[in-house]
């Protein structure tokens, strides 16, 4: 039996017309059900940008989309980096306390470098005892310096701290570059704590903070310089409009922009209380594109980005997020070969967003349209 194609055939009547509808409508479900070609690609990222390639490319000749289908990541995005950990102290005027606390430090470094390098220091004890002639004492510390493995900078401010010449530190070590005393511009008092001028520099760690966790650090590194009558500094949070209280006994300047985090919106503040303009944005990103240089991508705000897919951040710091879309939303891919593929992460304001070296494993599907 011969058939019409039914873009062939015309009907007479409205329940011919009836019929075809029905019959085209039919012929399309049964075309949808038709497997589309499609490939599925699994990739795991441990850094915020990663570029990918294929042994086999991938040929694409016609129109192909791109969408993810699942991700997963534990959330380990810091919101206390190295852009946003510092602030500094203000003291009222280079002097006694800066001199007695920068010396204190200094002594004890010397200290410290003594303990490090016993047997080099009783060969210097003995000489003194002896009156041993100064060149033997230096061939005895070339000896010691070449048979022991040592810290080339801290062993050379030993020598310092014991009042050896740069001819003769030269002599024993062999070493000719100058190697800077650690009495800096901002001489380290604690790994957090420098000093300049009259001004003290503190820094957090990076890490995952909340507020509690800042102030508390912010006193424990004060409390290094208990000895002395130092600065106090406290950051609470006002739970009711979610603001930061800042109370300070000296003067405050962010010199970051950690100002932002806690609401702020000055960079100086004076002695007292000061409740911050804004509320305290203490996880500045909410939400995280992962972008790839292979797709058209989304229009936001009128610009379009090469964005392929966007989560949030749904999980406490430290827990699994885990995303598997209902529906996937594919991109178009603008290319006709995948031989190789970029990807990277950025918040809404196209700053890196980074997983600290934890992996963001995640699956796409290409499909042919």
């Amino acid at each position: 039996m011969n058939t019409i194609p039914l873009s062939n055939f015309s009907p007479i009547d409205n329940k011919e017309m009836l019929l075809l509808n029905i019959a085209k409508s039919n012929l399309e479900i049964v075309d949808n059900t038709h497997s589309q070609p499609q490939e599925t690609l699994e990739f795991k990222m441990n850094k915020q940008k990663e570029s990918f390639s294929f042994d086999q490319p991938i040929d694409l000749p016609d129109k192909w989309m791109m969408g993810v289908t699942s991700l997963e990541v534990y959330n380990t995005v810091y919101n206390i980096t190295e852009m946003n950990n510092e602030f500094m102290i203000v003291l009222a005027e280079e002097g006694s306390w800066l001199v007695e606390v920068s010396n204190k430090y200094i002594e004890y470094t010397r200290e410290k470098r003594s303990e490090d390098f016993p047997k080099a220091l009783e060969l210097i004890e003995i000489s003194k005892e002896e009156d041993v002639d100064r060149s033997q004492l230096i061939n005895a510390l070339k000896e010691q310096y070449e048979e022991a493995s040592v810290d080339d900078f801290h062993f050379i401010q030993f020598l310092r701290d014991q009042k050896f010449s740069e001819e003769e530190i030269i002599s024993i070590t062999g070493i000719r570059e100058s190697i800077k005393p650690t009495e800096t511009e901002f001489s380290k008092l604690t790994n957090n704590i420098s000093i300049g001028g009259n001004k003290l520099r503190v820094r957090l760690n990076p890490g995952i903070y909340e507020l509690v966790d800042i102030n508390n650090s912010i006193k424990e590194l004060l409390l290094n310089l208990v000895d002395f009558e130092g600065p106090e500094v406290s950051i609470v949070a006002d739970t009711i409009s979610m603001r930061s209280i800042l109370t300070t006994t000296h003067p405050i300047i962010f010199s970051s922009t950690l100002n932002s985090l806690l609401g702020f919106i000055k960079t100086d503040y004076p002695p007292g209380n000061h409740r911050s303009e804004k509320p305290a944005m203490i996880t500045s990103i909410d939400k995280v594109h992962l972008k790839t240089d292979c797709v058209d991508g989304s229009i936001v705000n009128g610009i379009r980005e090469s964005i392929l897919f966007s989560f949030n951040l749904s999980a406490p710091p430290g827990y699994k997020i885990f995303k598997e879309p209902t529906t996937i939303l594919y991109k178009k891919i603008n290319r006709t070969k995948l031989d190789r593929i970029s990807f990277y992460l950025e918040d809404t304001n196209h700053n890196p967003v980074d997983f600290n070296g934890e992996s963001l494993t995640f699956t796409v599907q290409i499909i042919k349209i």
